[in-house]
């Protein structure tokens, strides 16, 4: 892959390592294409425009794509809302395992839900305790959490003292898991571990604090878990545990093969496709903030706190935005440019296709 720039023409191997970049009049086989040409070259002058010239025999498609203009309207059998120019389809979707449609009010930019109106789960209690009695044993559970923090309870070091906090949470968290949440956003609070607010989006029972109660309850906070627990919490707690040895004995239904040497490379090259972290956002709004200050952005119930109600910094494109999930349009163009970009067609396929991601 060669790119231009200055009258100068750069070369750069797969890693893309502006280090290694050589003129032209090197040998042929020291250098493989790279992609993103154009961010080596902004690396060398900050300013410089560039474009990107194929060798015909070093990429297997074509340099460029761009997508056509409209939406294919063929991608979805039916919508609520069809495809516009201005703002992204909202297409019907049919689940054929629950047999059932999904109602445009899962997908509809304009009706995000403001409240959290989803069940909340906690492990069972282990004793049924009265109100007045789980309140005086939350108490004095965090009294004691406090000591331990402090030093007064006779414990040193960071580590253990979150250990030793922990053990005490998991108590809690056994007889009385209703009360957690809000023990947990106390103690955020009173050490200042974060800010009132944030300590409230954390472990409140509506965010994760239900989810933090089940841990506490399945969780061995006394060995390996408890010492994960706290590194997540912050490094300066506990030092992250080295990883474990992993069992591989039962995991194979025959023996590793003795004796086994690595196949010669053939030489031959193939196609493999890698796809991670699409992240669609099917409420994604075009001319939305694409800038804001908090949450998922260029959605209709997010702004720019930096500026007064109704004004916008910057506007959702069609295409999406760099703190946005990925909107219908982008979503496709990036499928519909695999094929042209691998010179993948009917008589040229991908070898495999790896899905990677949350």
């Amino acid at each position: 892959m060669e790119a231009v720039t200055h009258g100068k023409t750069y070369k750069y191997d797969a890693g893309g390592d502006v280090s290694r970049a050589k003129t032209l009049g090197m040998p042929e086989q020291q250098h493989s294409p790279v992609l993103k040409i154009c961010v080596a070259v902004a690396l060398l002058s900050s300013s410089l425009p560039c474009y990107v010239k194929a060798q015909h025999d070093s990429i297997p498609g074509v340099p460029s794509y761009v997508v056509s203009a409209g939406f294919p309207t063929s991608v979805f059998s039916s919508y609520f809302s069809p495809p516009v120019p201005t703002q992204e389809p909202q297409p019907i979707i049919y689940d054929p395992v629950s047999n059932s449609t999904f109602p445009l009010n899962l997908t509809d930019p304009n009706t995000i839900p403001t409240s959290d109106n989803d069940p909340i789960y906690f492990p069972p209690a282990i004793a049924n305790v009265s109100n007045a009695t789980a309140e005086a044993f939350v108490s004095a559970a965090i009294s004691q959490i406090r000591e331990i923090i402090s030093g007064a309870g006779g414990i040193s070091g960071n580590c253990s003292k979150c250990v030793a906090a922990l053990n005490i949470g998991k108590l809690v968290a056994q007889i009385t898991p209703q009360y957690v949440p809000n023990a947990l956003v106390a103690l955020c609070q009173s050490t200042g571990f974060a800010s009132n607010s944030s300590c409230t989006n954390s472990y409140s029972a509506g965010t994760s604090g239900a989810v933090w109660t089940q841990v506490m309850v399945l969780a061995d906070v006394s060995g390996l878990d408890g010492r994960y627990i706290c590194n997540s919490l912050s490094s300066t707690f506990c030092t992250a545990p080295s990883t474990s040895p992993l069992n591989t004995t039962n995991l194979f239904p025959k023996s590793k093969p003795k004796d086994t040497t690595a196949p010669s490379p053939s030489g031959e090259r193939v196609k493999v496709l890698h796809l991670s972290d699409f992240h669609l956002d099917p409420r994604y709004s075009a001319g939305s903030e694409a800038n804001c200050t908090t949450g998922l952005c260029c959605r209709t119930n997010v702004k720019n706190a930096n500026l007064k109600s109704g004004q916008i910094s910057l506007s959702a494109s069609l295409y999406g935005g760099y703190k946005c999930d990925v909107p219908y349009d982008l979503g496709v163009a990036a499928l519909q440019a695999i094929a042209p970009l691998t010179g993948t067609d009917g008589n040229s396929s991908l070898a495999w296709s790896i899905y990677t991601g949350d």
